[in-house]
């Protein structure tokens, strides 16, 4: 308790002494850095508040640059010729020309401030700053795009730009322009903008937008190669572009013997040409009018000083006396705060503890509340999940059921398809056959001829049936591969010898190239159906005394077996859907053969359940080619 009374005296005399100095200080204040002192000493520094305005002063990379950027720089390069004193410039960013103006309006009368950006005289601002000499004269010319015909009067201005839209930007000056074209259009459209160049910038891309602009800008507007065009009425003058003091600053003295320097007078002209080009006639024109009124102006600023040093005399006796009273005010203060401290102290200790006590049970019923909820929150969180992943489990599995009686329902369809279609006429025709056998009108020769056609219908309804049996059965997915390593020579070897007789009836030879020990890895049954299928089907559509090759390579972990005849061949139409399951097609032999339309789509079924690939390559006329592969490693 001892110690936080001393802490407490301790930090009431720092208090208090910190007051005292800084009212010394406050009293002691004097300006330091007036034009005068940096005078005396040869060196200082002015704060430049702006905004950028291009043409005026803008950013290019990390550098500014524009008209006011290098007069200054001119004007800091004409004080250390004639006065032989250092100037440093330090650029200040602000967001419009109301805070420059503000900023300037509230600093001390000689502090080292400035304010640019193209600032406009206006009687308002005189009663708060001090202006220098204008620079540039301030002239507002109206802009249009420059699709947009010269106007020469007042009714050609109504009858073009009547639907226009008048872009202008929030400053001193935008009520005045606004008023001088409503006098002429009434009724016509307004728009604000943030800035000039956004006005030149839609006025460039928009042909039904003008506006209002200063004489500068549209300049260098025009030097960048905008679309613009400036209309030779309406024009508006005033006094012109200035930089901005503190009311009373002596720092007007040094800018104001620039700018009657022949160094200003022969910048000005080469700044403005630089940003503006070369039609700046109609400002250098004016440039020097409102320069040379220095006689009377010298006279009323000494006697502003005299007025300003008696002023200055009498604040400091106020101020000391005033001094006085605020020592005493501070220590009666001190002592009165020091006692109400320690009571205080003592109270909100009690009152503290009392609170803590409350709020640790508070929070425990409360930790206790949230740790319940926490429990019940994350067991809904599991529930809730649990539930989820059953609907996605269900969905999935609703999903793969459609998806297989959607398969089953198509193979239902194409098995009756191919039922009805290609059944039936085998037995139609051994229907009739058996009818006219049975009425015996039949001749013997006619018997042997219809005995060897029904000989070949039956042929082809029991490779129907077997084919229909065996694709039926995997299209179905009820036939998986057992996939070891088989003899791909043997199975190629009984094919040969089973289809030989078929082959011999069309005079076919049949040469088989596969060396002995040559295996892969696959399902026999489905290989021999392959092999098998790919044989009958080169000999149905190889002519009399034709050649079928079978051959087999092996290249990276595959075997590749081809089936090569010389056969009649089809169109690359036919090939791209030959093993379309999608369109079921047959065509008949050399020797009017009949095919059912199932043995290729068995056989890529087959090969891909061996995880092997099955294409073909024919040229019309001359053959074809069928291929498939089987993997050589398991």
């Amino acid at each position: 308790m001892v110690n936080r009374v001393k802490l407490v005296i301790r930090g009431g005399f720092l208090l208090g002494w910190l007051l005292l100095q800084w009212t010394v200080l406050s009293l002691a204040q004097a300006p330091s850095s007036s034009w005068k002192s940096v005078q005396a000493s040869k060196k200082g520094s002015v704060e430049v508040y702006y905004v950028e305005n291009e043409p005026f002063i803008y950013r290019t990379g990390n550098t500014l640059a524009g008209i006011e950027k290098e007069l200054l720089d001119t004007w800091v390069a004409f004080v250390k010729t004639k006065y032989q004193v250092d100037i440093t410039l330090r650029f200040r960013p602000l967001a419009n020309t109301q805070s420059v103006y503000e900023k300037i309006k509230k600093s001390q009368k000689n502090e080292p401030i400035l304010g640019i950006s193209s600032l406009a005289i206006t009687p308002e601002r005189l009663n708060d700053v001090t202006f220098t000499t204008p620079y540039c004269p301030e002239i507002a010319v109206l802009v249009s795009n420059s699709a947009v015909p010269g106007i020469q009067n007042s009714e050609e201005l109504k009858k073009i730009l009547a639907d226009f839209t008048v872009l202008y930007t929030r400053n001193e000056r935008f009520e005045e322009y606004l008023s001088e074209i409503r006098k002429r259009l009434p009724q016509v459209k307004s728009s604000m903008v943030n800035n000039a160049q956004e006005i030149l910038k839609r006025i460039d891309t928009g042909i039904d937008n003008f506006g209002y602009t200063a004489l500068p800008q549209y300049l260098a507007g025009r030097q960048k190669g905008l679309r613009i065009k400036r209309q030779n009425l309406l024009k508006i003058t005033h006094e012109g572009y200035a930089m901005m003091l503190p009311l009373g600053s002596d720092w007007k003295q040094p800018l104001e013997a620039f700018y009657k320097s022949e160094a200003f007078k022969a910048k000005l002209p080469v700044i403005l040409k630089k940003y503006l080009g070369q039609n700046i006639d109609e400002l250098l024109t004016k440039i020097n009018a409102n320069i040379g009124q220095e006689g009377n102006e010298n006279v009323q600023v000494i006697k502003q000083q005299l007025k300003d040093l008696e002023s200055q005399q009498k604040d400091g006796e106020q101020r000391r006396n005033q001094l006085y009273i605020n020592i005493f005010i501070v220590g009666f203060v001190l002592a009165a705060i020091i006692l109400l401290l320690l009571y205080r102290n003592n109270l909100q200790k009690q009152k503290s503890n009392l609170l803590l006590r409350q709020q640790k049970e508070e929070i425990e019923e409360q930790k206790n509340d949230l740790a319940e909820k926490n429990e019940q929150i994350l067991q809904q969180k599991e529930e809730i999940a649990q539930q989820r992943d059953d609907v996605i489990t269900k969905n999935i599995e609703i999903e793969k059921r459609r998806n297989e009686l959607k398969k089953l329902n198509q193979v239902k369809d194409r098995l009756f398809s191919i039922i009805s279609h290609d059944l039936r006429s085998p037995l139609n025709s051994l229907k009739g056959t058996l009818a006219l056998m049975e009425m015996g009108v039949l001749e013997k020769d006619e018997l042997i001829h219809f005995s060897s056609e029904l000989n070949k219908e039956l042929s082809y309804v029991l490779e129907l049936m077997q084919n229909l049996l065996e694709w039926a059965k995997a299209q179905m997915e009820g036939m998986e591969a057992v996939i070891k390593l088989i003899d791909i020579h043997e199975l190629v070897k009984n094919n040969v010898g089973l289809l030989s007789p078929v082959a011999e009836k069309k005079n076919v030879q049949i040469i088989s190239e596969v060396p002995e020990e040559t295996k892969a890895y696959g399902d026999e049954e489905m290989i021999k159906l392959v092999i098998r299928n790919l044989i009958s089907n080169a000999i149905k559509f190889t002519s009399d005394a034709g050649k079928i090759q079978i051959h087999t390579k092996t290249q990276a972990n595959e075997l590749e077996v081809s089936i090569i005849d010389d056969g009649v061949g089809m169109s690359p139409e036919k090939t791209a859907r030959l093993f379309n399951a999608d369109t079921h097609f047959t065509t008949k032999g050399t020797n009017s053969e009949k095919g059912t339309g199932l043995g290729l789509l068995i056989c890529k079924e087959f090969v891909e359940k061996n995880n092997g690939r099955i294409w073909v390559e024919s040229i019309q006329g001359q053959g074809s080619v069928f291929r498939f592969t089987l993997k050589l490693n398991d």
